[in-house]
């Protein structure tokens, strides 16, 4: 009867040092592949533009007035300096029977606007909100930019007892 060759084996320390051995050596392959670096392109487009930051300054000085039974007249002056307003974007927040504030008005202004006259819900009952904002939209974007809102709050009683 013949006997089988016992495959070699290696004394478990040998094999620890080879291992570690093997792992260094990657990792040192590994590393020298890798260049930091700040950027880096392969392709061959580029841009022909420029880009700068900006602020669109808000309204200020807001007043309110009743003007006539249904409506009340909000007015404000417009900012000085910033970016160049395309236009105004309002909303009035008015408080339904419950109290609950609801976006009942809302619109657009020419840039020179200074006043808007909405009409007010005759079911609102409490304090309520009108909202502006001063519009800047980049040539060429179809996404406007806006200033921070400029807030006056009103108090509806009534439709009749309207106070700002």
């Amino acid at each position: 009867m013949k006997r089988r060759a016992e495959p070699h084996r290696l004394p478990v320390r040998r094999r620890l040092l080879l291992a570690l051995a093997g792992t260094v050596a990657l990792a040192s392959v590994i590393g020298a592949a890798v260049q930091p670096t700040e950027a880096a392109w392969v392709d061959g487009e580029y841009g022909t533009s420029g880009f700068a930051a900006g602020v669109v300054q808000p309204a200020t000085n807001p007043q309110c007035a009743k003007a006539s039974l249904t409506t009340v007249r909000f007015s404000w002056a417009n900012a000085t300096g910033g970016l160049t307003r395309t236009g105004y974007r309002w909303e009035l927040r008015q408080p339904d029977l419950l109290g609950l504030l609801r976006t009942t008005a809302t619109g657009t202004l020419a840039p020179g606007a200074t006043s808007v006259q909405p009409q007010i819900n005759l079911t609102a009952l409490g304090t309520g909100e009108f909202r502006l904002y001063a519009v800047h939209r980049p040539a060429g974007s179809t996404v406007d930019w806006e200033s921070v809102a400029l807030v006056d709050n009103l108090t509806v009683v009534t439709a009749l007892l309207v106070n700002c």
